[in-house]
């Protein structure tokens, strides 16, 4: 498979990579090398995402300025503090690229906000 900036490569072992370039593959492309899990994870949205919907930070981190919930287990096992947060690296207020009203901890879990309610007609 060939990179759009030049670089090429004869198999993939990212899941969510190949899933990608096979959406897009034509047939004559690329010839992509996966474990079929990580496929099917990424073909279905799951790859980083638990089944709850939370996203590990160490997979991957929201887009920059994008409000979210955020999540972090504390000292006892189930003791999970959640609070709204924006992720904005390099910000001169941020913890870790964090920011977090009224919190100091860096959480290791985040989900998109759910949409706004609808005005009733």
């Amino acid at each position: 498979m060939q990179f759009d900036d030049g670089r090429t490569c004869a198999f993939h072992t990212d899941g969510a990579k190949a899933a990608q370039w096979l959406l897009a593959c034509d047939g004559n492309k690329v010839q992509e090398y996966v474990r079929i899990e990580r496929y099917q994870e990424a073909v279905i949205g799951n790859s980083p995402v638990t089944p709850d919907g939370w996203i590990s930070c160490s997979e991957r981190m929201p887009d920059s300025k994008t409000g979210v919930l955020v999540a972090r287990e504390f000292d006892r096992k189930g003791d999970w503090r959640m609070k709204w947060a924006t992720y904005i690296p390099g910000h001169p207020d941020a913890n870790d690229g964090w920011i977090i009203p009224g919190a100091s901890w860096i959480p290791s879990h985040w989900m998109p906000l759910p949409e706004p309610p609808q005005e009733e007609k």
